[in-house]
């Protein structure tokens, strides 16, 4: 009886190896097909849609315009010849995320 319950428990066991756990991440749509080019265009493509953006960013549109007219020059970086420097709406969008 002893023997019977440990193959039992050693069979349990490796079904329970075997089988292969799914994991399920969730992203919105806009989010899917991004590459690095377009990382840049994000802000437009949110804007397109007010309700997204005000998810996205937890903020209306013109909100986000007087935040980026008061820290843009601030946070604002020049290109330089190794490689062109993130815009200030992007720096923003970033910090907001």
């Amino acid at each position: 009886m002893d023997r019977r319950r440990r193959i039992i428990a050693v069979a349990v066991l490796l079904h329970r190896r075997c089988q292969r756990r799914r994991h399920r991440f969730w992203v919105h749509p806009i989010l899917l097909g991004r590459e690095t080019q377009r990382d840049r265009r994000l802000i437009q493509e949110l804007r397109l849609d007010f309700i997204q953006f005000q998810r996205y960013f937890r903020m209306d549109t013109s909100q986000f315009d007087e935040l980026l007219v008061r820290v843009g020059p601030r946070i604002a970086r020049q290109d330089t010849s190794f490689r062109k420097a993130i815009g200030a709406s992007q720096r923003l969008a970033i910090c907001l995320r």
